[in-house]
């Protein structure tokens, strides 16, 4: 968000993954590892006052996550890749200004989950992205742009990026799937079972024309 959101400012539309870079930074990096490594190079040095700073917090957030030594020089090196492929973006890294795009960020996600309330939709925040009904997809996404449109004055364009249609098909990932169940899942049914839960569930139902199963 943050890198689209600089981007908008400056009249410019970010058509790729900003993270995404055209140069190889090194051999022994693999391109997902090196989208990982820009991408916490981008965001430490956007908050940081000055490429020092951003260093010390680069190597001190990312120290042991990667198999390459996070030195000074492969810094230097992501630093001049981003702004090789992202020219117009160079004056806002080390610009300090990590805390009024969080400011933006949160604008723009607060006025999308109040459109949903207003209209007794439900829908899930994911830090900038988020989860609605399949049958709602596009709808969110008109919703995000013409917030994003209010709030900067110019429509940010966000990409789709997963598809699920139950619990099960959600990814392990980084997470502890049984850890994960027991807290969301328990949770789960005990709210299916509450008398309160159930009688506006059929509430709801009914006004929306939906048969209960």
């Amino acid at each position: 968000m943050h890198p689209m959101i600089l981007s908008a400012e400056k009249g410019i539309h970010l058509e790729e993954d900003p993270y995404t870079l055209t140069t190889k930074i090194s051999e022994q990096i693999d391109p997902h590892t090196q989208r990982r490594l820009v991408k916490g190079f981008v965001l430490v040095s956007i908050n940081a006052a000055n490429q020092d700073q951003a260093y010390k917090a680069f190597k001190s957030k990312h120290s042991g996550e990667y198999d390459v030594p996070l030195t000074k020089a492969l810094f230097q090196q992501i630093h001049e890749a981003f702004v090789n492929d992202h020219p117009a973006l160079e004056d806002c890294l080390y610009s300090d200004q990590g805390i009024r795009l969080m400011n933006i960020d949160s604008e723009i996600v607060g006025r999308i989950i109040a459109s949903y309330v207003e209209h007794n939709k439900p829908i899930l925040s994911i830090h900038d992205s988020f989860i609605v009904p399949d049958d709602d997809k596009a709808s969110l996404e008109e919703a995000m742009e013409k917030i994003s449109e209010a709030v900067l004055g110019k429509a940010l364009k966000f990409k789709r990026s997963k598809h699920f249609t139950s619990y099960s098909e959600l990814p392990p990932k980084h997470i502890d799937a049984d850890f994960h169940y027991r807290c969301f899942g328990q949770l789960i049914e005990d709210t299916r079972t509450a008398p309160g839960y159930n009688q506006r569930w059929r509430s709801w139902q009914l006004a929306n024309g939906r048969t209960s199963h």
